[in-house]
Order: structure tokens, then sequence, then C-alpha cells
């Protein structure tokens, strides 16, 4: 797991994350090669809008490695300058995703009401419908407001 904020790498250790990594702190794609005795990683996917990232991940990928853009841009970015000779010769499979089907929703609902899920650890404020404001004013003003 890669992510600048402290509290998210500390939750991913807590979640059994193996190897958590701060962009400040080192270089990501050494610190891949590194872990992967300089293979890469067979999938990567970038969950944050920052067109940084998303040109940086295609430098982690293992041959035929796999990328999901989950995190869209800003459109105020432009494109994103991707090294296509890297995807071509490294015979990468790049596709991005926005969200899941009616049925994806479906079989996570029946998870999480059957308590095959355990979503307590991940949740960190809970609101009554009549809070609803306060609720968008928590989330943007929260740690997960602050993006990549």
């Amino acid at each position: 797991m890669v992510d600048p904020l402290e509290d998210r790498l500390e939750r991913a250790k807590a979640f059994g994350c193996d190897v958590v990594l701060s962009p400040a702190k080192e270089d990501v794609p050494d610190h891949v090669r590194h872990e992967t005795d300089g293979r890469g990683a067979d999938v990567v996917i970038t969950a944050c809008p920052v067109a940084g990232v998303q040109a940086q991940a295609v430098r982690i990928l293992a041959p035929f490695g796999r990328l999901c853009l989950f995190g869209g841009l800003p459109k105020s970015d432009g494109p994103v300058a991707l090294d296509t000779n890297a995807i071509h010769y490294g015979n990468f499979l790049v596709t991005g995703s926005t969200g899941g089907s009616v049925q994806d929703y479906r079989i996570a609902l029946r998870l999480v009401a059957g308590k095959r899920v355990d979503l307590t650890r991940v949740i960190s404020d809970t609101f009554a419908l009549a809070e609803l404001e306060q609720a968008y004013e928590t989330a943007l003003a929260g740690p997960a407001a602050r993006w990549c």
C-alpha cells in the first residue's frame, strides 16, 4: 500500500498489509522493485486523483502486469502522459473502473448483512439521516479529503 498519510498506512498494517510505503519518504518504484527482487508488481490499482501517480504506476508493473485506474482526475488536470512503450513491450493491461454493477452492490450488501464482511474497522463515524449535512462536512474535512 502506498499513501502519503501515516494514519492510512497504520490502518493498512492493522488489516494485514505486508508492505506500506510513503511516497514522501521513499522512491516507490525502487522500493517495489526491491521487494519483488526486481520483478515489479503483477497488479497495481491507483485510487486517487493524481496524474503523477497514474503515470508512475506503469513503472511499477512486472511483465504482463495489470493496471487499474480507479481514481478519476479533475478535468483541469488534462490528459496523463503514459509510457506507451513500457505498456507495449511489458505486455501490460491498462484498464479503468468507476464503480460496480447493480449486481455487485447486491452481492456486497448480502455479504455485509450476513455478517460475512465486518466493516466496523473501517467506519470512523455514523450519522442519522437528519445529520446528512454534518456527515458531508466531516467527510470533506477529514483525512480522506486530503488527496494522495
